[in-house]
Protein backbone atom coordinates (compact mmCIF):
# COMPACT_ATOMS: atom_id res chain seq x y z
CA UNK A 1 0.00 0.00 0.00
CA UNK A 2 1.49 3.14 -0.96
CA UNK A 3 1.94 5.44 1.89
CA UNK A 4 3.65 8.96 2.38
CA UNK A 5 6.25 9.85 4.66
CA UNK A 6 4.58 11.35 7.94
CA UNK A 7 5.45 15.15 8.40
CA UNK A 8 7.03 16.22 10.54
CA UNK A 9 8.85 13.19 12.17
CA UNK A 10 8.18 11.75 15.29
CA UNK A 11 8.52 14.10 18.52
CA UNK A 12 8.55 17.27 16.30
CA UNK A 13 5.21 18.57 15.95
CA UNK A 14 4.18 21.80 17.07
CA UNK A 15 0.88 24.11 16.89
CA UNK A 16 2.70 26.74 15.15
CA UNK A 17 4.09 24.21 12.36
CA UNK A 18 0.57 22.84 12.04
CA UNK A 19 -2.24 23.56 9.13
CA UNK A 20 -5.43 23.50 10.74
CA UNK A 21 -8.69 22.08 8.84
CA UNK A 22 -10.01 25.25 8.02
CA UNK A 23 -6.68 25.91 6.09
CA UNK A 24 -7.63 22.67 4.24
CA UNK A 25 -11.01 23.62 3.35
CA UNK A 26 -10.56 27.15 2.49
CA UNK A 27 -7.29 26.15 -0.37
CA UNK A 28 -9.65 23.24 -1.82
CA UNK A 29 -12.31 25.40 -2.19
CA UNK A 30 -10.41 28.29 -3.90
CA UNK A 31 -10.54 25.09 -7.01
CA UNK A 32 -13.88 23.25 -6.78
CA UNK A 33 -17.07 22.70 -4.18
CA UNK A 34 -16.25 21.04 -1.15
CA UNK A 35 -18.51 19.61 1.61
CA UNK A 36 -17.16 19.40 5.37
CA UNK A 37 -19.36 16.81 6.94
CA UNK A 38 -19.25 14.65 10.71
CA UNK A 39 -17.82 16.33 13.84
CA UNK A 40 -15.52 19.11 12.16
CA UNK A 41 -13.74 21.06 14.60
CA UNK A 42 -12.33 23.87 12.26
CA UNK A 43 -9.26 24.46 14.30
CA UNK A 44 -8.14 20.88 13.92
CA UNK A 45 -4.47 20.55 13.97
CA UNK A 46 -3.43 18.26 10.54
CA UNK A 47 0.22 17.48 11.75
CA UNK A 48 0.41 14.34 9.08
CA UNK A 49 -0.74 13.02 6.18
CA UNK A 50 -1.51 9.16 4.75
CA UNK A 51 -2.15 8.39 1.09
CA UNK A 52 -3.47 5.72 0.71
CA UNK A 53 -5.12 3.65 -2.62
CA UNK A 54 -8.93 2.77 -1.95
CA UNK A 55 -8.85 -0.37 -3.77
CA UNK A 56 -6.07 -1.93 -1.69
CA UNK A 57 -8.17 -1.20 1.59
CA UNK A 58 -9.84 -4.34 1.40
CA UNK A 59 -6.07 -6.26 0.99
CA UNK A 60 -4.08 -4.80 3.30
CA UNK A 61 -4.52 -3.34 6.68
CA UNK A 62 -3.89 0.66 7.83
CA UNK A 63 -1.28 1.15 10.10
CA UNK A 64 -2.39 0.94 13.89
CA UNK A 65 -2.77 4.51 14.16
CA UNK A 66 -2.84 7.32 11.68
CA UNK A 67 -3.26 10.05 14.31
CA UNK A 68 -4.44 13.97 13.93
CA UNK A 69 -3.33 13.89 10.61
CA UNK A 70 -4.91 13.57 7.05
CA UNK A 71 -6.01 10.40 5.44
CA UNK A 72 -6.57 10.33 1.84
CA UNK A 73 -8.04 7.79 -0.46
CA UNK A 74 -6.58 8.22 -3.89
CA UNK A 75 -8.64 5.68 -6.11
CA UNK A 76 -12.17 5.41 -6.37
CA UNK A 77 -13.81 4.84 -2.78
CA UNK A 78 -17.41 3.89 -3.78
CA UNK A 79 -17.08 0.29 -3.35
CA UNK A 80 -14.83 0.02 -0.62
CA UNK A 81 -16.05 2.91 2.05
CA UNK A 82 -18.98 1.14 3.31
CA UNK A 83 -17.38 -1.92 3.72
CA UNK A 84 -14.27 -0.98 5.11
CA UNK A 85 -15.77 2.17 7.23
CA UNK A 86 -15.71 0.54 10.78
CA UNK A 87 -12.25 -0.03 9.94
CA UNK A 88 -11.96 3.51 8.86
CA UNK A 89 -13.05 5.05 11.83
CA UNK A 90 -11.13 2.82 14.09
CA UNK A 91 -8.07 4.31 13.04
CA UNK A 92 -8.97 7.71 13.98
CA UNK A 93 -7.84 10.01 11.36
CA UNK A 94 -7.95 13.72 12.09
CA UNK A 95 -9.69 14.12 8.67
CA UNK A 96 -10.85 11.77 5.95
CA UNK A 97 -10.18 13.51 2.47
CA UNK A 98 -12.66 11.59 -0.56
CA UNK A 99 -13.92 12.01 -3.73
CA UNK A 100 -17.73 12.02 -3.91
CA UNK A 101 -18.70 8.13 -3.25
CA UNK A 102 -22.57 8.78 -5.15
CA UNK A 103 -23.85 7.71 -1.60
CA UNK A 104 -24.37 8.68 1.49
CA UNK A 105 -21.29 8.49 3.92
CA UNK A 106 -21.35 6.12 6.52
CA UNK A 107 -22.66 7.16 10.11
CA UNK A 108 -19.05 5.76 11.10
CA UNK A 109 -16.94 7.93 9.64
CA UNK A 110 -19.04 11.16 10.81
CA UNK A 111 -17.91 10.40 14.01
CA UNK A 112 -14.52 12.75 13.03
CA UNK A 113 -14.20 15.20 10.09
CA UNK A 114 -15.01 13.97 6.03
CA UNK A 115 -13.81 16.23 3.46
CA UNK A 116 -16.14 15.71 0.28
CA UNK A 117 -14.81 16.72 -3.31
CA UNK A 118 -16.42 16.11 -6.47
CA UNK A 119 -15.33 13.60 -8.55
CA UNK A 120 -14.05 14.56 -11.76
CA UNK A 121 -10.48 15.49 -13.78
CA UNK A 122 -9.80 18.28 -11.01
CA UNK A 123 -8.60 15.64 -8.45
CA UNK A 124 -4.63 15.75 -9.29
CA UNK A 125 -5.37 19.12 -8.31
CA UNK A 126 -7.18 19.12 -5.08
CA UNK A 127 -5.02 16.75 -4.10
CA UNK A 128 -1.92 18.40 -4.70
CA UNK A 129 -3.46 21.73 -3.03
CA UNK A 130 -4.34 19.24 0.10
CA UNK A 131 -0.64 17.95 0.43
CA UNK A 132 0.61 21.21 0.28
CA UNK A 133 -1.84 22.58 2.84
CA UNK A 134 -0.17 19.91 5.49
CA UNK A 135 3.19 19.57 4.59
CA UNK A 136 3.80 23.45 3.98
CA UNK A 137 1.48 25.05 6.41
CA UNK A 138 3.34 28.25 6.52
CA UNK A 139 2.62 28.84 3.35
CA UNK A 140 -1.10 29.15 3.53
CA UNK A 141 -1.33 30.92 6.75
CA UNK A 142 -3.58 33.65 4.57
CA UNK A 143 -5.12 30.77 3.10
CA UNK A 144 -3.54 30.51 -0.04
CA UNK A 145 -3.93 27.16 -1.97
CA UNK A 146 -1.64 28.56 -5.16
CA UNK A 147 1.60 30.25 -5.28
CA UNK A 148 1.63 32.63 -2.56
CA UNK A 149 -1.62 34.57 -3.68
CA UNK A 150 0.21 37.81 -3.80
CA UNK A 151 -0.93 37.87 -7.26
CA UNK A 152 -4.47 38.51 -8.75
CA UNK A 153 -6.63 35.17 -9.93
CA UNK A 154 -5.97 36.19 -13.51
CA UNK A 155 -2.32 35.99 -12.93
CA UNK A 156 -2.42 32.41 -11.66
CA UNK A 157 0.40 29.88 -12.51
CA UNK A 158 -2.34 27.03 -13.02
CA UNK A 159 -3.75 29.30 -15.60
CA UNK A 160 -0.68 29.65 -17.26
CA UNK A 161 -0.33 26.06 -16.87
CA UNK A 162 -3.62 25.19 -18.53
CA UNK A 163 -3.35 27.56 -21.28
CA UNK A 164 -0.13 26.68 -22.23
CA UNK A 165 -1.29 22.87 -22.38
CA UNK A 166 -4.29 23.35 -24.40
CA UNK A 167 -1.95 25.53 -26.84
CA UNK A 168 0.63 22.70 -27.36
CA UNK A 169 -1.16 19.71 -26.76
CA UNK A 170 1.21 18.65 -23.82
CA UNK A 171 0.97 18.02 -20.02
CA UNK A 172 2.73 20.76 -18.29
CA UNK A 173 4.40 21.11 -14.83
CA UNK A 174 5.33 24.44 -13.80
CA UNK A 175 8.51 23.84 -10.99
CA UNK A 176 10.46 26.12 -8.64
CA UNK A 177 14.29 26.03 -8.14
CA UNK A 178 13.95 23.28 -5.59
CA UNK A 179 12.07 20.87 -8.31
CA UNK A 180 9.01 21.37 -6.00
CA UNK A 181 5.84 21.74 -8.01
CA UNK A 182 3.72 24.86 -7.92
CA UNK A 183 1.33 24.66 -10.61
CA UNK A 184 0.47 22.33 -13.25
CA UNK A 185 -1.76 21.26 -16.60
CA UNK A 186 -5.56 19.26 -15.60
CA UNK A 187 -5.27 15.61 -14.94
CA UNK A 188 -4.65 13.28 -18.19
CA UNK A 189 -4.41 9.74 -18.48
CA UNK A 190 -1.91 10.08 -20.32
CA UNK A 191 0.65 10.92 -17.62
CA UNK A 192 3.61 9.00 -17.08
CA UNK A 193 4.61 8.14 -13.70
CA UNK A 194 7.11 10.99 -13.42
CA UNK A 195 4.38 13.61 -13.75
CA UNK A 196 1.93 11.11 -11.60
CA UNK A 197 4.72 10.71 -8.33
CA UNK A 198 5.59 14.77 -9.06
CA UNK A 199 1.89 16.17 -8.62
CA UNK A 200 0.80 13.41 -6.09
CA UNK A 201 4.06 14.02 -4.07
CA UNK A 202 4.30 18.11 -4.82
CA UNK A 203 7.58 16.96 -6.79
CA UNK A 204 9.37 14.89 -8.81
CA UNK A 205 11.12 11.24 -6.98
CA UNK A 206 14.30 12.03 -5.68
CA UNK A 207 16.26 10.00 -7.72
CA UNK A 208 14.88 11.63 -10.96
CA UNK A 209 15.57 14.69 -9.68
CA UNK A 210 19.31 13.15 -8.64
CA UNK A 211 19.45 12.06 -11.94
CA UNK A 212 18.94 15.21 -13.99
CA UNK A 213 21.89 16.74 -11.58
CA UNK A 214 24.18 14.45 -12.41
CA UNK A 215 23.64 14.78 -16.05
CA UNK A 216 23.89 18.45 -15.51
CA UNK A 217 20.29 19.35 -16.87
CA UNK A 218 19.60 22.05 -14.40
CA UNK A 219 22.58 23.60 -15.11
CA UNK A 220 22.01 23.98 -18.95
CA UNK A 221 18.62 25.31 -17.85
CA UNK A 222 19.90 28.25 -16.34
CA UNK A 223 20.74 29.41 -19.36
CA UNK A 224 18.41 32.06 -20.44
CA UNK A 225 16.12 31.01 -23.54
CA UNK A 226 17.63 27.19 -23.67
CA UNK A 227 15.12 24.31 -23.87
CA UNK A 228 16.56 20.88 -22.80
CA UNK A 229 15.33 17.95 -24.25
CA UNK A 230 14.77 14.58 -22.50
CA UNK A 231 14.14 11.68 -24.38
CA UNK A 232 11.18 8.79 -23.88
CA UNK A 233 12.69 5.94 -21.61
CA UNK A 234 10.53 2.88 -20.88
CA UNK A 235 7.40 4.55 -19.55
CA UNK A 236 8.68 7.83 -18.77
CA UNK A 237 7.74 9.81 -21.84
CA UNK A 238 9.35 12.41 -23.61
CA UNK A 239 9.92 15.89 -22.11
CA UNK A 240 11.00 18.93 -23.05
CA UNK A 241 11.97 21.63 -20.46
CA UNK A 242 13.16 25.65 -20.37
CA UNK A 243 14.31 27.90 -17.36
CA UNK A 244 12.72 30.58 -15.72
CA UNK A 245 14.76 33.32 -14.79
CA UNK A 246 14.02 36.28 -12.81
CA UNK A 247 13.12 39.31 -15.62
CA UNK A 248 15.40 42.07 -13.26
CA UNK A 249 18.38 40.02 -11.79
CA UNK A 250 18.66 37.05 -14.18
CA UNK A 251 18.42 34.59 -11.27
CA UNK A 252 17.06 31.13 -12.06
CA UNK A 253 13.74 30.56 -10.58
CA UNK A 254 12.50 26.90 -11.98
CA UNK A 255 11.72 25.12 -14.89
CA UNK A 256 8.14 24.51 -17.42
CA UNK A 257 8.01 21.05 -18.19
CA UNK A 258 5.92 19.86 -21.59
CA UNK A 259 5.02 16.18 -21.31
CA UNK A 260 4.64 14.64 -24.53
CA UNK A 261 1.72 12.83 -25.46
CA UNK A 262 0.02 10.65 -28.31
CA UNK A 263 0.15 13.81 -30.44
CA UNK A 264 3.78 14.58 -30.88
CA UNK A 265 5.51 17.79 -30.46
CA UNK A 266 4.61 20.60 -32.84
CA UNK A 267 7.21 22.93 -34.43
CA UNK A 268 5.71 25.71 -32.32
CA UNK A 269 6.23 24.17 -28.66
CA UNK A 270 9.79 25.42 -28.02
CA UNK A 271 8.13 29.35 -29.52
CA UNK A 272 5.34 28.65 -26.98
CA UNK A 273 7.84 27.47 -23.68
CA UNK A 274 9.98 30.59 -24.31
CA UNK A 275 6.90 32.92 -24.18
CA UNK A 276 5.37 31.21 -21.23
CA UNK A 277 8.46 31.10 -19.14
CA UNK A 278 9.75 34.57 -19.49
CA UNK A 279 5.95 35.12 -18.15
CA UNK A 280 5.75 32.83 -15.32
CA UNK A 281 9.02 34.10 -14.49
CA UNK A 282 7.65 37.04 -14.09
CA UNK A 283 4.78 36.21 -11.96
CA UNK A 284 7.02 34.12 -9.58
CA UNK A 285 9.69 36.89 -9.41
CA UNK A 286 6.11 39.52 -8.30
CA UNK A 287 4.84 37.22 -6.07
CA UNK A 288 8.15 36.36 -4.32
CA UNK A 289 8.22 40.57 -4.16
CA UNK A 290 4.94 40.93 -3.21
CA UNK A 291 4.77 43.48 -5.55
CA UNK A 292 3.36 43.63 -8.69
CA UNK A 293 1.04 45.95 -11.36
CA UNK A 294 -2.23 44.39 -10.52
CA UNK A 295 -5.24 44.19 -12.61
CA UNK A 296 -6.61 47.29 -10.80
CA UNK A 297 -4.26 49.69 -11.63
CA UNK A 298 -4.41 48.71 -15.86
CA UNK A 299 -7.97 49.20 -15.23
CA UNK A 300 -7.95 52.66 -13.23
CA UNK A 301 -5.94 53.82 -16.33
CA UNK A 302 -8.29 52.73 -18.95
CA UNK A 303 -11.13 54.24 -17.20
CA UNK A 304 -12.74 57.23 -17.90
CA UNK A 305 -12.11 58.92 -14.56
CA UNK A 306 -8.63 57.58 -14.76
CA UNK A 307 -5.24 60.08 -14.69
CA UNK A 308 -5.34 62.64 -17.40
CA UNK A 309 -2.54 62.77 -20.48
CA UNK A 310 0.95 62.33 -19.18
CA UNK A 311 0.48 61.18 -15.67
CA UNK A 312 -1.13 58.11 -16.17
CA UNK A 313 2.07 56.08 -18.22
CA UNK A 314 4.99 56.42 -14.98
CA UNK A 315 2.57 54.99 -12.99
CA UNK A 316 3.32 51.65 -14.38
CA UNK A 317 7.20 51.85 -13.04
CA UNK A 318 8.77 50.02 -16.54
CA UNK A 319 11.57 51.11 -17.79
CA UNK A 320 10.67 52.94 -20.61
CA UNK A 321 7.52 54.76 -20.13
CA UNK A 322 8.04 57.39 -23.06
CA UNK A 323 5.27 55.41 -24.76
CA UNK A 324 2.98 52.68 -25.32
CA UNK A 325 1.07 50.71 -27.70
CA UNK A 326 -2.27 49.93 -26.35
CA UNK A 327 -4.35 46.82 -28.59
CA UNK A 328 -7.98 45.66 -27.89
CA UNK A 329 -9.65 42.16 -28.17
CA UNK A 330 -12.89 41.57 -29.14
CA UNK A 331 -15.66 38.19 -29.79
CA UNK A 332 -17.74 38.58 -33.17
CA UNK A 333 -21.17 37.04 -32.53
CA UNK A 334 -20.55 34.84 -30.03
CA UNK A 335 -20.74 34.64 -26.09
CA UNK A 336 -19.21 31.99 -25.21
CA UNK A 337 -16.09 33.76 -26.49
CA UNK A 338 -16.82 36.59 -25.01
CA UNK A 339 -17.23 35.12 -21.56
CA UNK A 340 -14.34 32.98 -22.60
CA UNK A 341 -11.92 36.45 -23.59
CA UNK A 342 -12.08 38.11 -20.43
CA UNK A 343 -11.14 34.70 -17.89
CA UNK A 344 -8.38 33.91 -16.32
CA UNK A 345 -7.26 31.38 -18.40
CA UNK A 346 -7.55 33.82 -21.46
CA UNK A 347 -5.49 36.54 -19.58
CA UNK A 348 -3.31 33.80 -19.25
CA UNK A 349 -2.40 33.07 -22.32
CA UNK A 350 -2.60 36.33 -24.10
CA UNK A 351 0.24 37.58 -21.30
CA UNK A 352 2.49 34.87 -22.16
CA UNK A 353 1.77 35.97 -26.12
CA UNK A 354 2.34 39.59 -25.44
CA UNK A 355 5.87 39.17 -23.94
CA UNK A 356 7.30 38.56 -27.34
CA UNK A 357 5.51 42.03 -28.30
CA UNK A 358 7.50 43.88 -25.00
CA UNK A 359 8.49 41.88 -22.14
CA UNK A 360 6.76 44.27 -19.74
CA UNK A 361 3.35 43.76 -21.56
CA UNK A 362 0.45 44.01 -19.17
CA UNK A 363 -2.56 42.33 -20.17
CA UNK A 364 -6.02 43.04 -18.21
CA UNK A 365 -10.26 42.43 -19.12
CA UNK A 366 -12.38 45.64 -19.37
CA UNK A 367 -15.84 46.31 -20.53
CA UNK A 368 -16.33 43.67 -22.65
CA UNK A 369 -12.51 43.58 -24.52
CA UNK A 370 -9.59 42.21 -23.18
CA UNK A 371 -6.88 44.63 -23.71
CA UNK A 372 -2.62 44.42 -24.00
CA UNK A 373 -0.72 47.63 -22.52
CA UNK A 374 2.99 46.98 -24.26
CA UNK A 375 5.27 50.02 -22.81
CA UNK A 376 8.01 51.12 -25.36
CA UNK A 377 8.34 52.19 -28.58
CA UNK A 378 5.34 52.44 -31.33
CA UNK A 379 5.66 50.36 -33.84
CA UNK A 380 2.58 50.05 -36.03
CA UNK A 381 3.35 47.66 -38.52
CA UNK A 382 4.52 45.12 -36.00
CA UNK A 383 1.73 45.77 -33.67
CA UNK A 384 -0.53 44.84 -35.93
CA UNK A 385 1.19 41.74 -36.80
CA UNK A 386 1.40 40.89 -33.52
CA UNK A 387 -2.29 41.11 -33.65
CA UNK A 388 -3.21 39.01 -36.63
CA UNK A 389 -1.17 36.41 -35.39
CA UNK A 390 -2.57 36.64 -31.87
CA UNK A 391 -6.36 36.17 -33.68
CA UNK A 392 -5.44 33.78 -35.81
CA UNK A 393 -4.25 31.03 -32.62
CA UNK A 394 -7.40 32.29 -31.01
CA UNK A 395 -9.72 31.08 -33.78
CA UNK A 396 -7.43 27.90 -34.36
CA UNK A 397 -7.74 27.67 -30.18
CA UNK A 398 -10.82 28.39 -29.57
CA UNK A 399 -12.85 28.23 -32.78
CA UNK A 400 -14.45 30.79 -32.77
CA UNK A 401 -14.43 35.11 -34.42
CA UNK A 402 -12.37 37.43 -32.84
CA UNK A 403 -11.03 40.85 -34.13
CA UNK A 404 -8.44 43.55 -32.68
CA UNK A 405 -8.50 47.57 -32.72
CA UNK A 406 -4.59 48.81 -32.65
CA UNK A 407 -4.29 52.49 -31.14
CA UNK A 408 -2.71 54.97 -33.29
CA UNK A 409 -1.64 57.27 -31.44
CA UNK A 410 -0.82 55.99 -28.02
CA UNK A 411 2.46 57.85 -27.68
CA UNK A 412 0.60 61.47 -27.59
CA UNK A 413 -2.19 60.75 -25.13
CA UNK A 414 -3.17 58.91 -21.78
CA UNK A 415 -3.99 55.10 -21.80
CA UNK A 416 -7.72 56.23 -21.58
CA UNK A 417 -7.12 58.13 -24.81
CA UNK A 418 -5.87 55.17 -26.42
CA UNK A 419 -8.78 53.22 -25.28
CA UNK A 420 -11.16 55.31 -26.22
CA UNK A 421 -10.00 55.64 -29.57
CA UNK A 422 -10.03 51.87 -29.70
CA UNK A 423 -13.75 51.95 -28.58
CA UNK A 424 -14.09 54.50 -31.24
CA UNK A 425 -13.25 52.32 -34.12
CA UNK A 426 -14.93 49.24 -33.16
CA UNK A 427 -18.05 51.00 -32.40
CA UNK A 428 -17.79 52.51 -36.52
CA UNK A 429 -16.21 49.84 -38.26
CA UNK A 430 -18.15 46.03 -39.13
CA UNK A 431 -16.12 42.96 -38.61
CA UNK A 432 -14.83 41.68 -41.04
CA UNK A 433 -13.13 38.21 -41.74
CA UNK A 434 -10.47 39.79 -44.46
CA UNK A 435 -9.56 42.52 -42.02
CA UNK A 436 -9.44 41.07 -38.29
CA UNK A 437 -7.38 44.34 -36.88
CA UNK A 438 -8.57 47.73 -37.64
CA UNK A 439 -6.51 50.95 -36.67
CA UNK A 440 -7.88 54.54 -36.98
CA UNK A 441 -4.81 55.69 -39.75
CA UNK A 442 -6.30 52.53 -42.01
CA UNK A 443 -10.38 52.71 -41.10
CA UNK A 444 -10.11 56.82 -40.73
CA UNK A 445 -12.57 57.13 -43.77
CA UNK A 446 -15.19 55.00 -42.48
CA UNK A 447 -14.90 55.81 -38.80
CA UNK A 448 -15.28 59.35 -40.37
CA UNK A 449 -18.26 58.60 -42.81
CA UNK A 450 -19.80 56.92 -39.92
CA UNK A 451 -19.47 59.97 -37.17
CA UNK A 452 -20.71 61.71 -40.25
CA UNK A 453 -24.17 59.46 -40.15
CA UNK A 454 -24.76 60.16 -36.85
CA UNK A 455 -24.71 64.03 -36.51
CA UNK A 456 -27.23 63.70 -39.52
CA UNK A 457 -30.80 64.04 -38.74
CA UNK A 458 -32.00 60.58 -39.87
CA UNK A 459 -36.13 62.02 -39.58
CA UNK A 460 -35.19 64.59 -41.57
CA UNK A 461 -32.77 62.71 -44.15
CA UNK A 462 -35.26 59.86 -45.15
CA UNK A 463 -37.82 62.17 -45.77
CA UNK A 464 -37.05 61.95 -49.78
CA UNK A 465 -40.14 60.87 -51.51
CA UNK A 466 -37.71 58.63 -53.96
CA UNK A 467 -36.23 56.82 -52.16
CA UNK A 468 -39.54 55.63 -49.95
CA UNK A 469 -40.87 54.75 -53.51
CA UNK A 470 -37.02 52.26 -53.73
CA UNK A 471 -37.76 50.92 -49.91
CA UNK A 472 -41.58 50.24 -51.13
CA UNK A 473 -40.89 48.68 -54.19
CA UNK A 474 -38.22 46.56 -52.70
CA UNK A 475 -40.71 45.27 -50.25
CA UNK A 476 -43.31 44.34 -53.13
CA UNK A 477 -40.87 42.81 -55.71
CA UNK A 478 -38.50 40.14 -56.55
CA UNK A 479 -35.84 42.40 -57.40
CA UNK A 480 -33.64 43.98 -55.01
CA UNK A 481 -33.09 47.19 -56.66
CA UNK A 482 -31.17 48.53 -53.30
CA UNK A 483 -28.87 45.56 -53.11
CA UNK A 484 -28.02 46.45 -56.44
CA UNK A 485 -27.72 50.09 -56.03
CA UNK A 486 -24.95 49.07 -52.82
CA UNK A 487 -23.10 46.75 -54.83
CA UNK A 488 -23.11 49.21 -57.97
CA UNK A 489 -22.10 52.42 -55.73
CA UNK A 490 -19.29 50.19 -53.95
CA UNK A 491 -17.16 49.26 -57.06
CA UNK A 492 -17.56 53.00 -58.36
CA UNK A 493 -20.30 52.34 -61.18
CA UNK A 494 -19.12 50.00 -62.64
CA UNK A 495 -20.84 47.10 -64.04
CA UNK A 496 -18.48 44.06 -64.83
CA UNK A 497 -17.74 44.16 -60.73
CA UNK A 498 -20.92 44.60 -60.21
CA UNK A 499 -22.52 41.53 -61.91
CA UNK A 500 -19.61 39.54 -60.57
CA UNK A 501 -20.33 40.26 -56.82
CA UNK A 502 -24.27 39.92 -57.18
CA UNK A 503 -23.79 36.64 -59.32
CA UNK A 504 -25.44 37.71 -62.38
CA UNK A 505 -25.17 39.35 -65.68
CA UNK A 506 -24.00 42.62 -66.53
CA UNK A 507 -26.61 43.41 -68.83
CA UNK A 508 -29.09 42.33 -65.61
CA UNK A 509 -27.34 45.15 -63.68
CA UNK A 510 -27.65 47.89 -66.11
CA UNK A 511 -31.41 47.09 -66.23
CA UNK A 512 -31.95 47.27 -62.38
CA UNK A 513 -29.80 50.38 -62.65
CA UNK A 514 -32.18 51.70 -65.22
CA UNK A 515 -35.27 50.43 -63.68
CA UNK A 516 -34.14 51.86 -60.43
CA UNK A 517 -33.55 55.79 -62.75
CA UNK A 518 -37.12 55.50 -63.71
CA UNK A 519 -38.96 54.56 -60.59
CA UNK A 520 -37.35 57.01 -58.22
CA UNK A 521 -36.15 60.00 -60.55
CA UNK A 522 -32.36 59.43 -59.68
CA UNK A 523 -29.71 60.22 -62.34
CA UNK A 524 -26.99 58.20 -61.46
CA UNK A 525 -24.54 60.02 -63.68
CA UNK A 526 -24.85 63.21 -61.33
CA UNK A 527 -22.41 62.98 -58.48
CA UNK A 528 -24.83 64.65 -56.34
CA UNK A 529 -27.08 62.00 -56.81
CA UNK A 530 -24.91 58.93 -56.48
CA UNK A 531 -23.77 60.98 -52.74
CA UNK A 532 -27.20 61.36 -51.50
CA UNK A 533 -28.29 57.76 -52.62
CA UNK A 534 -25.21 56.44 -50.87
CA UNK A 535 -26.15 58.20 -47.81
CA UNK A 536 -29.90 57.51 -47.52
CA UNK A 537 -28.50 53.81 -47.99
CA UNK A 538 -26.21 53.88 -45.39
CA UNK A 539 -29.05 55.52 -43.09
CA UNK A 540 -31.30 53.01 -44.35
CA UNK A 541 -29.02 50.11 -43.27
CA UNK A 542 -28.43 51.83 -39.38
CA UNK A 543 -32.36 51.57 -39.18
Amino acid sequence: MPVSDVFPKAGEPSATMSATLRDLVHALRLITDVRLLGAADPELALRTHLLVDAAALGAEPLPEEVGAGLLVLTGDAAGELTALAADLAARAPGALLVRDPGTPVPEALLAGAVVVVPRGPEWSALLAEALRVVVEPRRHDVGSARLNRALAEHTDLFDVAKALGVATGTLISIEDERARVMAFSPYSDQADPIRRLAILGREPPQWHVEQLRSERVYDRLRVPGATVELPQAGEVRRRLGIGMADPTTGVYLGTIWAQETDVPFGPELEDHLIGAARYAARLVSQARQIHSVSTELVQRLLAPEGPGPGDDVPQLRVREPASFTLIGIEAVDDDHAAEWLLSSEAVALLSMRAVSLAEQALVAPYGARLYVLAPGPVDPARDVAWAERTLAHLRAQRHAGFRAAVSSSASAGSVRAARAEIERVCARTAPSAARPVVTLDSDRTAVLLAECLEALPRAALLDDERFRTLVEYDGRSSIDLLETARVWLRVHGEYGPAAQALTTHQNTVRYRIGRLESLAGYDLADPDDRLLLALQLRLHDQV
